[in-house]
């Protein structure tokens, strides 16, 4: 006979064993420069630590011996992606300032993202002297991140109508973009946002033609960043509303 739920537990019990929900077993990382691992919760970074919570205690590991950080994507950053993806920018700030704030420096690919999408939509909501702040983070904390910083940068010219400072920033990472024919891993998400703020410099060049074909290899190839094709797919809808034809 089988043994009853109760039965099975104490003898569980019994053995020194505890029971654990499903799911308790899930824990951040932090790999530290010299081999160390410490597993808990990571709650942050906050003078210029990885603050990690192993039990009741928090402790903290400076920065510059992090090697590397596990931890998944808060909800709150798939949250503020979705909402700028659809052109939401109120809704997505409001998710997106205090988990970039909380978490800037850490040496994840979200939080990473997070501080980028912060200073995007400040300079796509005009706030120009917000996403200086954020871009002066960005390059403290993340200075090996070249192709994402020239990406801001050149945003940041374009928002100023410097086209010519958006273009020498831009027109790289765009070419980088099209002699990999497909979107490339990690820089996915860059090469589509690279192409789009490029059809964005060439209408403001009068090369329309030229823009459209930038577009289109948004939406119909480099379609990574779901802001980026939305708005490209909304441009090259005008364009060929006007008759533009690609080159």
């Amino acid at each position: 006979m089988k043994a009853s739920v109760p039965r099975f537990l104490a003898t569980v019990l019994a053995a020194g064993l505890c029971v654990v929900p499903v799911g308790a077993w899930a824990q951040d990382t932090v790999v530290q420069k010299d081999g160390g691992r410490r597993e808990g919760q990571v709650t942050g970074v906050r003078g210029g630590s990885v603050r990690i919570k192993i039990g009741p205690a928090e402790t903290g590991v400076p920065l510059d011996k992090v090697a590397s950080v596990e931890k998944e994507a808060p909800p709150a950053f798939g949250k503020a992606t979705e909402n700028w993806s659809t052109g939401n920018a109120a809704a997505a700030l409001a998710a997106l300032e205090p988990l970039a704030e909380n978490f800037k420096g850490l040496s994840t690919p979200w939080a990473q993202r997070s501080l980028s999408m912060l200073a995007e939509i400040y300079l796509a909501e005009g706030k120009t002297a917000e996403a200086d702040a954020v871009l002066k983070d960005f390059r403290t904390f993340y200075p090996g991140a070249a192709s994402s910083l020239d990406l801001l940068l050149g945003q940041l010219a374009l928002s100023r109508q410097d086209i010519s400072s958006a273009r020498q920033k831009i027109e790289p990472l765009a070419a980088a973009a099209r002699q990999s024919k497909l979107p490339a891993g990690s820089e996915a998400a860059v090469q589509s946002q690279a192409l789009f703020l490029m059809g964005r410099i060439e209408e403001a060049s009068g090369d329309k033609p030229l823009a459209l074909e930038n577009y289109l290899l948004v939406t119909n190839i480099f379609n990574d960043d779901p802001k980026s094709t939305a708005s490209a797919a909304e441009r090259a809808s005008a364009l060929e509303g006007e008759k533009v034809l690609v080159p």
